[in-house]
């Protein structure tokens, strides 16, 4: 009889994947995504005023050879665009745009932002009429550690909304 798949994230955040035996579940057939190398994730809080009624989630899946950054968020101003991007240092340390390559481009894909059309990397996300907003994004890169803040802006200002601390 064949043992079902086990998956198991341990207290380091690394993912263990496997089936029930503890060998390697090597599928059969299709394309397999990279398993993950680490996953951290974070709750936002608000940065301002306006977001003073923001709450929500981001979580952040680092493989061999991608990063992929997931968010909910609710309490924001409905119907409305925010660029939303990958930090460097902690939210209350406001450090800047996350870069794959410190000295290129600030926009994707050096940079990894949630969007909500995936068809726009750059689209950032937009709420619905209940003011909430789901996104994600994807880099063709492994985010170094010191990646582990979602800041939520301001489409107009560039200030700074929400953020999420991700550990």
């Amino acid at each position: 009889f064949r043992l079902g798949f086990v998956a198991v994230v341990l207290a380091s955040g690394t993912l263990w994947a496997g089936n029930a035996s503890g060998h390697a579940d090597h599928g059969g057939g299709g394309t397999a995504r990279p398993a993950p190398i680490s996953i951290t994730q974070g709750s936002f809080y608000p940065m301002s005023d306006e977001g003073a009624a923001v709450f929500g989630s981001a979580r952040l899946v680092r493989s061999e050879d991608s990063s992929e950054l997931a968010v909910h968020v609710r309490g924001l101003a409905e119907e409305t665009k925010y660029p939303m991007h990958l930090h460097e240092g902690s939210c209350g340390e406001m450090g800047p745009h996350y870069r794959h390559d410190p000295q290129g481009a600030a926009e994707p894909p050096n940079e990894l932002w949630p969007t909500s059309d995936p068809e726009d990397p750059e689209a950032g996300v937009t709420t619905d009429s209940g003011g909430v907003a789901n996104g994600k994004g994807t880099a063709p890169w492994t985010a170094r550690p010191e990646a582990s803040a979602v800041m939520i802006h301001n489409h107009d200002t560039g200030m700074m909304v929400a953020c999420a601390d991700l550990s």
